[in-house]
């Protein structure tokens, strides 16, 4: 059986290890990198139409999550919002 914080593979899949927090990103050059809290930021953007509704709702500062989202947009090379106002 696993155990706590370990997740059993499937017949046949390959294993999978978690990364550790780096503050340069990893892989070949060019690739896109980003973390889960971004995406997790992203989404809560995209849900709530606005960084101070989603900042409240993860419990973090406006400002915070603008800037997770600039990070995300560099590495990306595109906008993933129009910022109206």
């Amino acid at each position: 059986p696993a155990r706590l914080g370990q997740l059993r593979q499937p017949a046949g899949e390959p294993a999978v290890e978690p990364v550790g927090h780096t503050d340069r990103p990893t892989g070949p050059p060019g690739a896109i990198t980003m973390n889960m809290r971004q995406i997790e930021i992203f989404c809560a953007v995209m849900r709530f139409r606005t960084t101070t509704a989603a900042a409240h709702e993860l419990g973090l500062s406006q400002p915070a999550v603008s800037n997770a989202l600039k990070h995300l947009e560099d590495g990306l090379g595109f906008a993933l919002f129009h910022r109206v106002g």
